[in-house]
């Protein structure tokens, strides 16, 4: 998979963020929702990635870090509802 690239169609180079950002800031403008760059979708693959159980090493390769730091604290983020289902999950498992 190490060779998928996305590519300017007119001259074959890879493309650049900037020109798929540039479309995407326009979508979000149509679709009246706030602005996100192309590789904030990153960050929310490897967090919804582990929140549906991905193993954190298998995300990592996926996502090519080097290191598991990166990957753990950089791209996956703890989001509210995974904080609330933590919180219900300990309920439910306490023993009183």
């Amino acid at each position: 998979m190490k060779d998928l690239v996305f590519i300017n169609f007119r001259t074959g180079e890879p493309a650049k963020n900037s020109s798929y950002d540039t479309h995407l800031y326009k979508l979000c403008d149509e679709a009246g929702i706030r602005r996100f760059c192309m590789h904030a979708l990153r960050h929310t693959y490897a967090t919804r990635a582990i929140e549906a159980g991905m193993q954190p090493k298998v995300l990592q390769q996926l996502l090519g870090h080097a290191s598991i730091k990166t990957t753990m604290d950089r791209y996956v983020h703890v989001t509210d509802d995974s904080l609330t289902q933590a919180v219900r999950q300990f309920e439910q498992n306490r023993v009183v």
